[in-house]
C-alpha cells in the first residue's frame, strides 16, 4: 500500500510540474514620459495597466493591455478588451490611442502608446 501512496505522489507531483510549464510565465514592464508609453509584454496572458494620463489620454480609469499571442511576424493583442493585430512597425488607432508594435518575437510584443 505504501508503494501505491508512493507512485500516486510521484505522479502528482509530475503532473504539476507539466502543468506549471504549460502555463508558462509572464512579465511586464513599461516606462512612461511626455504622454507616451513603451511597454513590453511578455507571455500569453501578459497584462498591466497604466494610467490614462501618463499616455496623455484625459479619460478615467487605467487603460489594459494584454498580449494575446506573438510570434516572430506578428501579434494579437487587446486595449480595454479591444482585439487588435499588428506586425513589427505597424501602428494601429484605438480610439484616441496610438499604438506602434516597435518590435515582436517569439511570446513577447514591445510597443508605444500614446493619445493622438
Amino acid at each position: 500500500m505504501r508503494h501505491l501512496a508512493a507512485r500516486l505522489s510521484t505522479a502528482a507531483a509530475v503532473l504539476t510540474a507539466v502543468l506549471v510549464g504549460l502555463v508558462g510565465c509572464t512579465s511586464t514592464t513599461y516606462s512612461c514620459s511626455d504622454g507616451s508609453c513603451s511597454i513590453t509584454l511578455t507571455g500569453q496572458g501578459a497584462s498591466t495597466e497604466i494610467d490614462p494620463l501618463s499616455l496623455g489620454l484625459s479619460t478615467s480609469g487605467d487603460v489594459l493591455f494584454t498580449l494575446e499571442s506573438a510570434d516572430e511576424g506578428a501579434a494579437t493583442f487587446s486595449v480595454d478588451g479591444t482585439r487588435n493585430e499588428c506586425g513589427p512597425g505597424e501602428t494601429v488607432m484605438i480610439d484616441q490611442l496610438s499604438v506602434t508594435c516597435t518590435e515582436i518575437t517569439e511570446g513577447t510584443l514591445k510597443l508605444t502608446a500614446a493619445a493622438e
